[in-house]
């Protein structure tokens, strides 16, 4: 990614949260960037993510029914958490909603130049 159009989003979505009293924090991208969020937001250190990606995965699991049809035809779930269950692989709405369930939190997506999805 070009480095000065980075810094102009970065600058325009920090204007955009600063309405909701919200801001900008910096999050290693590693592919646990999700969980990282998390572990940030409810426990202070998104050292942490490792703890909510199993926690993601073991929701899933034994929740099976409200999760399979959104798994692609060609993989079943229990390939799909072997895979979510290693390090470095982007979660994603399933996730998310996994973890806001199993934690109780109510979980808003903000991008810049999009509305937040709630």
């Amino acid at each position: 990614m070009d480095l000065k159009k980075y810094e102009l989003d970065v600058e325009k979505f920090k204007l955009q949260l600063s309405p909701l009293g919200l801001k900008v924090k910096e999050i290693q991208g590693d592919g646990n960037c999700m969980f990282r969020a998390i572990a940030d937001q409810l426990e202070g250190d998104q050292a942490m993510h490792s703890m909510y990606r199993q926690a993601a995965v073991e929701y899933i699991l034994s929740n099976k029914e409200d999760f399979v049809p959104f798994i692609e035809d060609d993989e079943t779930i229990q390939e799909y958490c072997k895979d979510m269950a290693s390090d470095g692989v982007w979660g994603g709405q399933l996730e998310m909603n996994a973890l806001a369930t199993e934690f109780k939190f109510n979980l808003i997506v903000h991008q810049v130049d999009n509305p937040s999805m709630a």
